[in-house]
């Protein structure tokens, strides 16, 4: 009997692990969008990146400067990755492309979505 518990706990913890929040709840989005203006204005991203880990947890290792906009990796498992984009001002994002998939969710920040 345990050995059959064994898997279906293990599927059940990782599809919960697939189930991420991101939804930007406690993030200043006024503030990331201001100081993305002037990072890509200045080509100085040391304050944006510094807020960016501040606000996300995540390590400004897992953030990459585009010409697009900044992004910032949350978690990925295989070929699925999925995170936030700041998008650089002026910069049209289209929520209807398949892969990266964006969301947005407040101002100049999106989450994205990599299927793979």
């Amino acid at each position: 009997m345990l050995a059959r518990l064994v898997p279906v706990a293990l599927l059940a913890a990782l599809a919960a692990g697939c189930d991420s929040p991101l939804d930007g709840a406690g993030i200043d989005t006024d503030r990331l969008c201001a100081l993305a203006g002037m990072a890509y204005e200045e080509q100085d991203f040391s304050d944006l990146l510094t807020d960016l880990e501040r606000q996300t947890g995540a390590n400004q290792g897992d953030m990459s400067v585009a010409p697009d906009g900044v992004w910032i990796r949350m978690d990925g498992f295989f070929v699925m990755e999925e995170g936030y984009f700041v998008a650089k001002p002026g910069t049209e994002v289209s929520p209807d492309r398949a892969d990266p998939y964006f969301t947005l969710l407040r101002g100049c920040l999106y989450r994205y979505t990599i299927t793979g």
